[in-house]
């Protein structure tokens, strides 16, 4: 009984003993998609304004 004391006592000190888990990494950095989206859109009507604008003269 005592040798099985002594097994226990010393197996759950190793176990908890034991360093914490590592963090988990950190995500990405997230692109901002509308940013790019919205410049192009930009684009396009400015493209399209002067298209018309040429178009008219």
């Amino acid at each position: 009984m005592f040798v099985l004391t002594v097994a226990l006592v010393a197996g759950s000190t190793v176990a908890f003993c034991q360093p914490p888990p590592a963090p988990p990494p950190a995500p990405p950095g997230s692109v901002p998609i509308d940013g790019g989206v919205l410049a192009l859109l930009a684009a396009g009507v400015a493209f399209g304004a002067r298209k018309l604008y040429n178009k008219a003269q």
